[in-house]
């Protein structure tokens, strides 16, 4: 998280540059968010929303959000999350957890219980949220749901869908496996309405809607051709078949804004405890990238590590992610599929860096700011090595007077910059020296800490008459850093004028 800690003070500074600094955040999401859209086809539009700590909620979309009536994507447009909504279910769980209604430990049994499902007796809750539980998935299965669900006025029962695992049987033995299950998470929500007695849409709206102030959201229970979503980023599929049909597993319907802060306060540890944030982000036993109703993804391979969901319905693709690290969420939402599955995860990993790149140059370090952060010594504070010349002519170099090896004595002479009492953490490293018609191109400098030594060089050729970074280094408690200038293997002119440290960034 390099620059930050400058960057940060000047947003502390000064108002007017927190203002510039806010736009152009959104500034920048915009033009990522457009670049990205102009790379895919066939997605009518895209919206994103940012949940941050810092700004509020930003919102940036692109292309068209109705494509029945033409509407460009805004931000009161609704969008189906698909599976994304079984964040939603799992939130909902671990808050009914801490109520006391129930242990994600307990047997499915232990609240519900449903005759002729295979291991009805022994799967868990924990499982059916990992999808360790081995239940057949009637939304993907080989099966006969489609042929009839795609009668979008045909409302399912929960009997009729828990009939598709009772027919199809388990796909492998309870904890002993990972296997996607839409089956698994409509149970979940089955068990929701047993230990709270609402329906799955009130128990939402109720639990998880109303507590957290969201006033676009809502799960789906009734929505059909002729009994439409209002505002809805609607697309040839939106209403193919009645989301009775899939429930708590992917029938949750929310504006991009909605949907980011509620991902930022389920695990920002707002709505539910840190304790519970912990057990839906911890990697379950038979998939490292899964928790409980969580995807999980590490900073290995997407740069910050960071957690949600996401889902692809009907014609919607959506992604749900927080970045922990700055307590950032981050809402994806499509009204239809790229020609490449491909480019629209580059689309997504390309708003995600775009966020997390902005957060780690902006955000303030969060050990205290030293209280010296800058210190300059110019050659006639240094230690001298060697028959220097020095000069006094021009005003380009920095103080009173800069050094020169006049071309000769190579390998012989050096100057010793001792840096003191620096704070630890980070620090960058600059030199200021006049340019030289006939300078060395490649003057070494060694960079000394407490406890490592750094190769460097400058051009004395050119760069003149400004300060340029020689690099940034760690200085531990010793607070000790020695820039050494020689003129050792040099061809040309080598110049010895200031050498500045600054304050970077904690470590």
């Amino acid at each position: 998280m390099k620059n930050k800690y400058l960057l940060a003070c000047g947003i502390l500074a000064s108002g007017f540059f927190h203002q510039a600094a806010l736009a152009d955040f959104q500034q920048g999401l915009q033009d990522t968010l457009t670049t990205a859209f102009n790379n895919t086809s066939d997605i009518p539009g895209v919206a994103v929303a940012v949940a941050t700590p810092d700004q509020g909620v930003v919102f940036t979309g692109v292309g068209i959000g109705n494509t029945e009536t033409g509407e460009v994507v805004n931000i009161n447009q609704r969008f189906r999350l698909a599976s994304v909504s079984k964040a939603y279910t799992g939130a909902l769980i671990m808050k009914l957890q801490e109520a006391g209604y129930l242990n994600v430990d307990d047997k499915l049994s232990d609240h519900l219980y449903i005759s002729g499902l295979p291991n009805a007796d022994t799967i868990t809750l924990r499982q059916l949220l990992d999808h360790s539980a081995g239940v057949y998935d009637h939304i993907n299965g080989s099966n006969d749901f489609w042929s009839i669900a795609l009668d979008p006025y045909k409302v399912w029962t929960s009997s009729e869908i828990v009939q598709y695992p009772i027919d199809y049987g388990s796909t492998h033995q309870p904890g002993t496996a990972y296997s996607y299950s839409n089956t698994g998470t409509y149970i979940l929500g089955m068990v929701i309405e047993t230990v709270t007695g609402l329906t799955l849409a009130d128990a939402f709206d109720q639990w998880l809607i109303q507590p957290l102030s969201l006033t676009d959201t809502f799960l789906d229970d009734w929505s059909t051709p002729s009994n439409t979503i209002t505002d809805l980023a609607a697309n040839s599929r939106a209403y193919e078949f009645h989301k009775t049909g899939i429930g708590a597993a992917g029938a949750v319907v929310a504006t991009p804004s909605d949907a980011a802060v509620l991902a930022r306060e389920v695990y920002g540890a707002r709505y539910i405890s840190a304790a519970s944030v912990t057990e839906m982000t911890t990697p379950s036993a038979n998939n490292s990238s899964y928790g409980l109703s969580t995807r999980l993804w590490p900073a290995s391979t997407h740069r910050y590590q960071h957690v949600g969901h996401t889902g692809s319905l009907s014609g919607y693709n959506a992604v749900v992610k927080y970045i922990p690290e700055f307590d950032v969420s981050i809402m994806v939402s499509a009204n239809g599929y790229a020609k490449k599955s491909s480019n629209w995860y580059s689309l997504v990993n390309d708003v995600l860096y775009y966020v997390g790149d902005w957060y780690a140059n902006n955000t303030a370090p969060t050990c205290p700011a030293p209280a010296v952060d800058e210190v300059t010594i110019d050659n006639d504070g240094a230690m001298v090595n060697g028959s220097w010349v020095t000069n006094t002519k021009g005003s380009k170099h920095y103080g009173n007077s800069y050094l020169s090896d006049n071309d000769s004595q190579k390998g012989s002479l050096d100057v010793a910059y001792a840096f003191t009492g620096l704070a630890e953490g980070v620090w960058e490293v600059l030199e200021y020296h006049p340019e030289a018609k006939h300078g060395s191109t490649s003057s070494p400098v060694m960079i000394n800490t407490s406890g490592a030594s750094y190769a460097a060089s400058i051009n004395h050729a050119g760069n003149g008459s400004q300060w340029n970074s020689l690099g940034e280094y760690t200085v531990d408690s010793a607070g000790q850093l020695d820039v050494t200038l020689s003129n050792t293997n040099t061809s040309g002119e080598v110049l010895a004028d200031a050498i500045r440290v600054r304050f970077k960034d904690c470590l």
